[in-house]
Formats: C-alpha cells, sequence, structure tokens
C-alpha cells in the first residue's frame, strides 16, 4: 500500500487534469445509463402507442428519440475522447517524473551498489517497471473506479425499475467474484516471475552486446 499510495502522490501533481478525467468519466457513465431509458420510451410510447389514425407508432416520437439517441452517443464519444487523452497525460507525466527520480537516485548510490548491480537489471527497472506503474497511474486506477461506478450506478437503477430482476441477477455476482479473486491470486506470482526473468534476459542481452566489442578485438 506504501508503494501504492507513493505512485499515487506522483498523479497528485497533476490534480487538475485527472479531476476533469473523471468528470468526463463520470458524464459519459451517467449520459450512457441514459440510453436505457430512451430505449424504454421508445418501445413503450413510440411502438406501443396507436396514433390518431389507428396505426401503431408514433412517429414524430421516434423521430425525437433518435435524433436524442444520436445526441447522446456523439457527446459520450466527446467525453471518453477527453477522458482517455487527459488520462494518458497524466499518466506519461508520472512516468517522465518517476524515470527522472529513478535516475537521480541511481546516480547518488555508491560505487559498491553499481559494483553488486546488473546494467540490465538496472535498465529493466527504468524501462518495464516505470511502464507497468504508468499503467497503474493511468488506467488501472480509471477502470477501477469505472467499474465500481457502473456497477453501483446500474444496480441502483435495475432496482429503481424491477427489484425483483434485479435482485435475481445478483445471483451470480458471488460466482464472479469468486473468480476474479483467483484469477488474480494465480495470475500476480506470475506476473512477478516474468517481470524478475524479464529483468535476467536484459542483463545477460546488455552484457553479451557489450561484450561482442571485446569478442571482436581478441578475435582479431
Amino acid at each position: 500500500m506504501t508503494i501504492l499510495r507513493r505512485l499515487l502522490g506522483y498523479a497528485y501533481r497533476y490534480r487538475l487534469y485527472t479531476v476533469l478525467a473523471y468528470i468526463c468519466l463520470l458524464a459519459g457513465i451517467i449520459l450512457g445509463l441514459a440510453q436505457p431509458i430512451i430505449f424504454q420510451q421508445v418501445i413503450d410510447r413510440g411502438l406501443g402507442s396507436i396514433g390518431p389514425d389507428g396505426q401503431r407508432g408514433d412517429l414524430p416520437f421516434l423521430f425525437q428519440m433518435a435524433m436524442l439517441l444520436l445526441v447522446v452517443n456523439v457527446t459520450i464519444s466527446l467525453l471518453n475522447f477527453g477522458m482517455s487523452y487527459l488520462n494518458e497525460f497524466v499518466s506519461q507525466r508520472v512516468a517522465y517524473d518517476l524515470r527522472n527520480d529513478l535516475y537521480d537516485h541511481l546516480q547518488r548510490l555508491s560505487f559498491a551498489y553499481h559494483n553488486r548491480a546488473k546494467t540490465g537489471e538496472l535498465m529493466s527497472r527504468v524501462t518495464s517497471d516505470v511502464d507497468s506503474a504508468r499503467i497503474f497511474t493511468g488506467q488501472g486506477v480509471l477502470q477501477t473506479v469505472n467499474t465500481i461506478v457502473v456497477y453501483v450506478a446500474i444496480m441502483g437503477l435495475m432496482l429503481a425499475l424491477h427489484w425483483q430482476l434485479a435482485l435475481l441477477s445478483l445471483i451470480t455476482m458471488p460466482f464472479i467474484g469468486y473468480a476474479a479473486v483467483t484469477y488474480g491470486t494465480r495470475v500476480r506470482p506470475m506476473f512477478s516471475r516474468m517481470q524478475r526473468q524479464w529483468a535476467q534476459l536484459t542483463a545477460v542481452l546488455q552484457e553479451n552486446i557489450t561484450g561482442l566489442r571485446v569478442f571482436k578485438a581478441f578475435s582479431r
């Protein structure tokens, strides 16, 4: 948790852009939840009603709903673009600051540390590990907030419209939660092992490429 708080501290430096990104996220979720209500009106009133001429369907109302859906979807697309742009801006700035701080820290370490440490492993930390931190501060946190807000909002809307059917749909939630926890428990050590192996691979590759000059010199 300490590491996560430190990473979020980097994102806090750009809190204005982060707040704007989450405003776009919440606005997009609200407009997305409005679409089922519009479709309900289309079916109940637009298609289910009988017009003055005795024909089923209210064509002017259907046209209005079609225009409303068009406006809603265009607005959602613009909000998603703004959210993605702002979120990526913050995550890239976090990665930039993190790499600078890491480079400054490496310069202040003792000669004994650099004598023990492998250059390939340090390169892996500066590139791969920092990129993982960038993804967490960007897409990771955003998708977590998005999932929580969407689930809460959808369940509230379902309970308001038809609480019996909403409770029936909750039967599968424990199984989904168990599958998610099981998957995360198994994947987390595999991902950590993959990161360590990638660091070792980078170290071996760096040593082999660096040694080519010496090898060719002795060959001559």
